[in-house]
């Protein structure tokens, strides 16, 4: 029964959000599903959703062929060799049956075994599991049984499905997205029985929410360490039917009595508890047909409506729920983003201060004051037009210990800027740095250490539902620690022209504090502290050279090696109906080895001051550049 919820164009879930492997590693490598007829892409040889209207008889798609669409993986029926093993009608035993039990068998195509008994019990890193069910079980329950029996046996169905789940969480599975059953009582199938049993809706809408309630309370007692990613059908339902006008759904009241033979006027039901096509049992339909949009109406067209028969949806609510679907997985490896800010803010403090540690380096050793100006713009080729821009002002003081020794202090004001496809993200860093500069003949050591405060003032993420477009706002702080040094030894006796092997090291970790979203509706989520950590281990060439008495020019050359590129999990928690913490894939950079580079030239200016402009360039991703202007004295 509960077969079919939700399918869409390509070009509609590619806006919804960027794919996981345009936003860093691909993290998931298969999806495999578990469920009823709202999942079932066809293990029946249909799907349960409104044929497509242009004269092909084709079904319209379903939300899970939406998500591996997205996810780029292949998903068909498993009873074709798919890893779809979702049949209609299954109630809660079977899907455990279907896991880890006898297996599927739906008359067509071949009977499949359960799918750990064909995987031996090993689950593979990268799998991603779908698994909803209920809705069957709530239907038999409370049309066969007694009432007094009826709390007894969901009882009984919520344990067998979260036994389904504990299933494949006990063969090694990492991300278990778990749906929640959708309110029955709204369905055009039990609308129906209520005109003539009333309290029949009531019933099944106090049954649905028992059924979810008992599941939760049965994963927190025997899942407590399962990673369970909640998937809210029930929320996504109220919020679709609540926004009908938006969608473009039928909305509004019709008196559908004379349909069945009452009184005019004595049942008036609402426009979206009609469907597109009933199914007629000795002449009594299952829900009634919308009189115009229906399938028999004059100006039939599913897409008006959200149910295509007395419980299933029709394409366009497919469509929608399969952006939802969509939005669970791409949210993190936006948010993951965020670190990305204060990496940045952090390695344009250093390349800004760096430059008066490098104009030292051949000279006699002197206080200094110095002021820098900078611009950067780091690119992605994780993320096609993922672009992070930044400006900042630099203001530091150095002081001479000895012939030998330097010390300094650097404060930086800058402003960084995060966009691509469906999110905005901004901050403000101060930043404050120590310096450190040693040279004894022909040795030298740079060595920095920072710290950088970001403030997240308005975090603003796409959230992408179809034909509409939310925003999910937040706003939090974090910070960056940096420590950055690099040791040369000039190969040339010439006081004026120096080339220097160099080996550095560069360290940061930056911290982006807890947050909860707002204004995403179905999509709004808490999200956890992110930690995220860089080093880099670099190996090169410095040169430099007077051309004049009063200008000097440098070139630096280095190849380097990030030693922590990993996509780091994000913990996570639906704020609208579950605080269990659950985790997933964020963004993550992959590139382990890279190319920087930098040139420049310094002018002396009366009494020994001097106008400084470097360009620093990495091939990292899409490319990094950060140009410097400065002005340093003596003082």
């Amino acid at each position: 029964m509960l077969t079919k919820l939700f399918s869409k164009p390509l070009t509609v879930a590619i806006v919804a959000a960027l794919p996981l492997s345009a936003l860093g590693q691909p993290a998931f490598t298969e999806l495999n599903v578990f469920g009823d007829s709202l999942l079932d892409s066809g293990n029946f040889g249909i799907r349960f959703t409104n044929r497509l209207t242009d004269g092909s008889g084709e079904y319209a798609r379903i939300s899970p062929q939406y998500l591996a669409e997205y996810l780029g993986v292949p998903l068909e029926p498993a009873v074709f060799g798919g890893s779809n093993y979702a049949v209609g009608g299954y109630r809660s035993n079977q899907i455990l049956n279907s896991i880890s039990g006898t297996g599927i068998a739906t008359g067509v195509g071949t009977a499949r075994p359960a799918y750990l008994t064909e995987n031996t019990g090993d689950i593979q890193p990268g799998s991603l599991f779908l698994i909803d069910g209920g809705g069957n079980d709530l239907r038999d329950i409370l049309t066969m049984n007694p009432p007094a029996a009826v709390p007894g046996l969901i009882q009984q169905a919520a344990q067998a499905l979260v036994g389904a789940v504990g299933a494949l969480h006990s063969a090694g599975a990492d991300y278990l997205m778990v749906a929640n059953v959708p309110d029955l009582g709204v369905t055009p199938g039990v609308q129906l029985a209520e005109i003539f049993s009333p309290g029949a809706a009531a019933g099944f809408s106090s049954a649905s929410a028992g059924f979810n309630s008992a599941v939760s309370i049965f994963v927190t007692r025997d899942l407590g360490d399962a990673n369970i990613i909640p998937v809210d059908i029930n929320g996504f339902v109220t919020y679709v039917l609540d926004n009908a006008a938006r969608y473009g759904l039928a909305n509004g009241d019709l008196d559908v009595s004379s349909g069945f033979g009452l009184p005019a006027g004595s049942a008036v039901v609402d426009q979206r508890s009609m469907c597109y096509q009933a199914t007629f049992s000795a002449g009594v339909p299952d829900c009634i047909e919308h009189p115009l949009f229906g399938i028999n109406g004059p100006a039939a067209d599913p897409r008006q409506l959200f149910f295509n028969d007395s419980l299933h949806p029709t394409e366009i609510a497919s469509e929608i729920f399969g952006d939802y679907l969509i939005d669970i997985l791409a949210a993190p490896t936006k948010v993951g983003m965020l670190p990305q800010l204060g990496f940045h803010a952090a390695r344009s403090q250093i390349l800004a201060s760096g430059d008066e540690l490098r104009r030292s380096r051949w000279t006699q050793l002197q206080g200094r004051l110095f002021v820098a100006g900078a611009v950067a713009m780091d690119e992605y080729e994780q993320a096609p037009g993922l672009e992070v821009e930044s400006k900042s002002l630099t203001l530091g003081k150095t002081f001479k210990v000895s012939e030998h020794l330097l010390y300094g202090i650097a404060l930086t004001r800058g402003q960084e800027e995060l966009e691509v496809t469906g999110v905005e993200f901004e901050s403000d860093s101060w930043g404050l740095l120590g310096l450190l500069g040693y040279r004894r003949d022909q040795l030298f050591i740079d060595a920095m250490a920072a710290l950088s405060a970001l403030n997240y003032d308005d975090i603003k993420r796409d959230v992408r539902l179809g034909s509409e477009t939310l925003v999910a706002r937040g706003d939090t702080e974090g910070h960056v620690w940096s420590l950055d040094l690099l040791v040369g030894y000039d190969l040339l006796s010439s006081e004026a022209w120096h080339l220097a092997p160099a080996l550095g090291l560069q360290y940061m970790k930056s911290v982006v504090d807890s947050y909860s979203e707002s204004g995403g509706a179905i999509s709004n989520y808490n999200w956890g502290e992110q930690n995220r950590k860089s080093v880099q281990w670099r190996y090169g060439l410095v040169a430099s050279g007077e051309v004049s008495s009063s200008l000097r020019l440098f070139a630096e050359v280095f190849g380097a090696s990030e030693q922590e590129d990993d996509i780091h999990q994000l913990d996570i928690s639906n704020s609208n109906f579950s605080t269990r913490t659950y985790r997933l894939p964020g963004f993550g950079v992959d590139d382990d080895n890279f190319v920087s580079a930098a040139a420049g030239g310094s002018l002396s200016v009366g009494n020994d001051a001097s106008i400084n402009l470097t360009y620093n360039y990495s091939d990292r991703g899409d490319g990094f550049q950060h140009l410097v202007l400065s002005f340093s004295m003596p003082l």
